[in-house]
């Protein structure tokens, strides 16, 4: 199952859901534009803050897309996006 970690307004973010909803694939999606999505995303980030990036400003990039297959791979921001699509 895939986690996605996305705020309301972001292109990326949009673009990430649009493209797993036209390729079938499920996911929770996460707003971290609402206070339980931030605190979800406070606790992802306590437990994976080394693999996490930010960007120049020290903003984390968005979107977040999670896999957990036992072991956890993170795509993050437009690079994420393409580097995810790859390994499907």
């Amino acid at each position: 199952m895939f986690e996605i970690y996305s705020l309301p307004g972001c292109g990326y973010c949009r673009e990430t859901i649009e493209l797993m909803k036209q390729r079938n694939i499920q996911f929770e999606l996460v707003n971290v534009g609402v206070s339980e999505g931030v605190k979800k995303l406070r606790k992802f980030y306590i437990d994976h803050k080394d693999e996490v990036k930010r960007d120049e400003r020290g903003a984390v990039l968005l979107p977040i897309i999670v896999y957990n297959n036992g072991t956890t791979r993170i795509h993050q921001g437009r690079e994420g996006l393409e580097n995810f699509l790859v390994t499907l």
